[in-house]
């Protein structure tokens, strides 16, 4: 989607759209944000980055700049999904009545008339010091290696005061990872000043893979959930290094084990599937009144990409097999992923 407009939005983000009535933002928060344009929003003090800004009681969030869009790849409706993502999770947190353990901010979408682009509008959560206690002193040397990239790697070289995930946390996190909704990288591990997880980051930066993925004809020879595990098992992994109670990995690792169980279920389904369809096809289409030549050729076609479906299939197999096995191989496994993702593998 690109040079998204006003007129171009999709009625699905309608409900987050600043003064549309459907809008469920508190009244005078479109008031509040139009004073702020008004006034010229290069007055308004910038918050890590010079496309967030401190707008009161919200945070706007512009399209990312320079260099810092070029890295990401980010598609240009990429900023507005933060919202979407944002009350996903809500819902999820809702429906699991979780209130008491994560949170996450509401957000909606302003449309500034001026530079004809949309801002996301976040709620301002009041946050902790605290940090997130990583699993270990080994992995703590390893999270501040991070420290030059600010946020809560740099508050834990600090030496800011440390707090234990709770297994419930922990929980919550992992089944989010796993639905898609959240990045667990340290820097996204907030607390609020009740202790509560502050889900603040949600942007999808990796939509810009789904979408390219999506579009190819990958999606035809493998299989899409697997991609979707193994992000999963790499949110999971960082979430384990910044658990330092047993029970909240423990946790974590029930999780991942559910869902890693029911995926290898389906994809050994699915090659089951395309193992019967070599029994199948070859006495089907013997009972077809074709020419010999036309039935071959259908043959060759069909079996040829059942064959690379199941070859597809089973490397993904394979792959989400050994994300596992790193997954419990103590804290050098968890760094294995963690690089294997950076490396664009996971």
């Amino acid at each position: 989607m690109n040079n998204l407009t006003l007129e171009s939005l999709p009625n699905k983000f309608l409900p987050f759209l600043l003064g549309h009535a459907s809008c469920s933002a508190p009244k005078n928060c479109k008031s509040e944000i139009d004073e702020i344009f008004t006034q010229s929003l290069k007055n308004a003090p910038t918050l890590k980055s010079d496309y967030i800004y401190n707008a009161g009681n919200w945070v706007l969030k512009g399209d990312r700049t320079g260099e810092d869009a070029e890295a990401a790849q980010l598609r240009s409706d990429t900023n507005i999904y933060r919202v979407r993502k944002a009350n996903k999770i809500r819902n999820f947190i809702r429906a699991n009545h979780l209130e008491q353990h994560v949170m996450v901010p509401q957000k909606f979408i302003y449309w500034d008339k001026t530079s004809q682009k949309f801002f996301v509008v976040a709620e301002k959560v009041d946050l902790s010091d605290e940090v997130a206690s990583p699993q270990s002193d080994q992995v703590k040397e390893i999270i501040k290696q991070d420290a030059f990239l600010g946020g809560q790697a740099l508050a834990l070289v600090e030496g800011k005061s440390e707090r234990d995930i709770t297994p419930e946390q922990a929980k919550a996190l992992a089944e989010l990872s796993f639905l898609g909704l959240t990045d667990l990288s340290y820097n996204n591990m907030y607390f609020t000043n009740d202790g509560r997880i502050a889900i603040i980051d949600t942007e999808p930066l990796k939509r810009t893979i789904k979408k390219a993925m999506s579009d190819s004809w990958i999606p035809w020879f493998t299989d899409r959930d697997t991609w979707v595990m193994a992000q999963a098992i790499a949110g999971t992994a960082k979430l384990k290094m910044a658990c330092a109670d047993p029970e909240a990995i423990k946790a974590v690792e029930k999780v991942e084990k559910d869902h890693f169980l029911w995926n290898m279920a389906k994809l050994i389904g699915k090659i089951a599937l395309a193992v019967l369809v070599f029994c199948l096809v070859p006495p089907l289409l013997a009972q077809l009144a074709i020419a010999g030549a036309v039935i071959t050729a259908l043959q060759i076609a069909i079996l040829g990409y059942a064959t690379l479906k199941a070859l597809g299939l089973l490397l993904s197999t394979l792959h989400i097999s050994s994300l596992w096995s790193y997954s419990h191989d103590g804290i050098a496994g968890l760094v294995n992923i963690r690089d294997l993702e950076l490396q664009g593998a996971c």
